[in-house]
């Protein structure tokens, strides 16, 4: 009955028939006999959960299947990777403290019971994940060669050295370092189709190369990869987040261009995906910042305020010292200017470069990429001088 039970509550979370799955799941848990079949159970109630987004009811899932793990069998690996999900589940939820306090503590498990295995890389790559969220590149980029060298070890030809690759192409980006995030891209790629030449997967590499593209002024190329990854995500569901990013991105391209109106319309296709899938997420505060962007240049200032403020209440949850928020606040103050508000532009601006010194001590990298980070952020160190100098306030300035 239990095993009945589970297979119909699978069969409607493939079918996407949401509402049918959680009494089936219940019952499967009801008719469950054993400990072992309960973990099962609970495992894929939880899945089932993050799914829709259902951060809270996911968390007491996976405490409840970490509690009878504990309880039947002690320290255990099977515990470790309760621990690992509720990290997951965190992240999600935007708890980035208690997520990591959660992935170290699935990993110390993992490092005493089996070390050097696929475990331990795991939780290593997602403790980078986590570092890269917040803007800790340099930690970022320690987890993510930790993880890489040992993914490579066991499992060469796996789906896992594609996504480590492309993390440190994430990490290289984020330091503004377009020909090292170019290379790990085209690793990541070239690794990815020799084995899944047309997967989930491919469409996020793509995606990032074209952000390679885009970063160096080469529109057309950037355009051509974005409707590459475009193309492939037809196959796929339409409310994935690789489908969301693809139209981030194609949204990005249309406001380099000056269509503003394409801009909104992609960013809006995007948003509704992300509001669905990943509701606490800093892919939804960099949508809500670029339509703030677009209502910013189209003169509609209150709208941008409060796109803006929406993007910043949500990564100041998330992600606090990121470069992100950091342009958030800078595009905030641009507007409270242009509403004549200038006290309050220059607090933000403030706090904009705060954010940006405190992340120039955690790139890690040469003082030539420290340098060039710096310089592509310039413009929020060239309005917060033009700010105190218009306040009177030439010290500052100086």
């Amino acid at each position: 009955a239990s095993w009945l039970f589970l297979r119909m509550a699978s069969s409607s979370t493939d079918l996407g028939i949401w509402e049918e799955a959680e009494a089936p799941f219940q019952g499967a848990l009801a008719e469950a006999r054993d400990p072992r079949s309960k973990v099962v159970i609970l495992e894929w109630m939880g899945d089932f959960y993050i799914r829709q987004g259902r951060f809270i009811e996911a968390e007491e899932t996976f405490l409840a299947e970490l509690r009878l793990e504990e309880s039947t069998w002690g320290e255990s690996l099977a515990g470790a990777n309760s621990e690992f999900q509720l990290g997951w589940v965190l992240r999600g939820e935007g708890r980035m403290n208690a997520a990591v306090e959660y992935f170290q503590q699935s990993l110390a498990i993992q490092e005493k019971l089996a070390p050097h295995s696929r475990a331990v890389s795991k939780s290593l790559k997602y403790l980078g994940i986590v570092a890269l969220d917040r803007g800790e590149l340099e930690s970022a980029e320690h987890y993510f060669r930790t993880a890489l060298k040992m993914e490579q070890e066991l499992a060469p030809d796996g789906i896992s050295v594609t996504g480590t690759l492309n993390n440190l192409g994430s990490v290289s980006l984020s330091r503004g370092d377009s020909d090292a995030a170019e290379d790990f891209f085209r690793q990541a790629l070239d690794h990815e189709r020799k084995f899944r030449p047309a997967g989930r997967v491919v469409v996020v590499i793509l995606d990032n190369l074209g952000e390679v593209a885009r970063a160096r002024g080469d529109l057309a190329v950037a355009n051509h990869l974005y409707l590459e990854a475009l193309k492939l995500t037809e196959p796929l569901a339409p409310d994935m987040v690789e489908v969301a990013q693809t139209l981030h991105c194609l949204g990005l391209l249309a406001l380099e261009q000056g269509d503003l109106e394409m801009a909104e319309t992609r960013y809006q296709q995007a948003k509704r995906i992300v509001e669905r899938v990943a509701p606490a997420s800093m892919k939804l505060s960099q949508i809500l910042a670029d339509l703030g962007t677009v209502s910013a240049r189209r003169g509609a200032l209150p709208r941008a305020e409060s796109y803006f403020r929406q993007s910043l209440a949500l990564s100041q949850r998330l992600a606090p010292g990121s470069t992100q928020r950091a342009e958030a606040l800078h595009l905030l103050a641009l507007v409270l200017r242009k509403q004549g508000a200038a006290e309050p532009a220059r607090r933000e601006l403030a706090r904009a470069m705060e954010i940006l010194e405190a992340e120039v001590g955690q790139l890690g990298g040469s003082a030539e990429v420290k340098g060039a980070f710096r310089a592509e952020e310039g413009g929020i160190y060239r309005d917060a001088v033009r700010q105190e100098v218009e306040l009177g306030q030439p010290r500052e300035a100086f």
